[in-house]
């Protein structure tokens, strides 16, 4: 389930979250249609983006990509990328995702996204330390894993459900990795 806003100003970080959601498969573009169309029905006030999300006769992602990528160009969107962490650590505490899967997926992440720094030494590494692991070069396949885990255990607390909670969720992160990143 997506949150409803009932204000005329959607935050741009959520939007982008929405739209690399969509990009990497998280949601579809038919919920995001489905979310514009219950917001503009359920509340007196609705930002006028979701107009342009649900323009046309049918979901649209390539419209979806745009109207999102145009609004959100300029503003500070630097930790959206977190919510696909987020579905990348649901998915592998849930059993639907191996520890080598899940590191793949950040790698590419990291590699085709620019986030900073700091998220990025945390989160980069793993998929190499655990072929290195695997290969028997260097390096205990359950040790890395574990560090996997621990690492974007927090990450899980990010949906697209409670955007009132980002902050918190996004400084626990923040102190989470510091020690990660430092550790390289």
């Amino acid at each position: 389930m997506i949150q409803i806003f009932s204000t005329d100003n959607i935050p741009s970080d959520f939007l982008e979250a929405l739209r690399l959601s969509m990009n990497y498969g998280f949601v579809t573009k038919k919920e995001i249609w489905n979310w514009a169309m219950e917001a503009i029905q359920t509340s007196d006030t609705y930002d006028p983006i979701l107009l342009e999300l649900i323009s046309g006769s049918e979901a649209d992602a390539r419209q979806i990509d745009y109207a999102i990528r145009r609004r959100t160009e300029n503003a500070k969107t630097d930790k959206a990328f977190r919510i696909l962490v987020a579905f990348i650590s649901r998915k592998l505490f849930g059993a639907e995702q191996s520890p080598k899967e899940a590191a793949r997926d950040l790698h590419k992440i990291c590699m085709e996204l620019q986030i900073d720094e700091t998220d990025w030494e945390a989160l980069y590494i793993f998929d190499n330390d655990l072929y290195l692991a695997s290969s028997q070069i260097v390096g205990d396949v359950g040790q890395i894993e574990a560090d996997l885990k621990r690492t974007i255990e927090p990450y899980k607390k990010l949906q697209l459900n409670n955007y009132e909670d980002w902050q918190i969720i996004n400084q626990e992160i923040d102190e989470r990795i510091k020690p990660a990143a430092n550790n390289i």
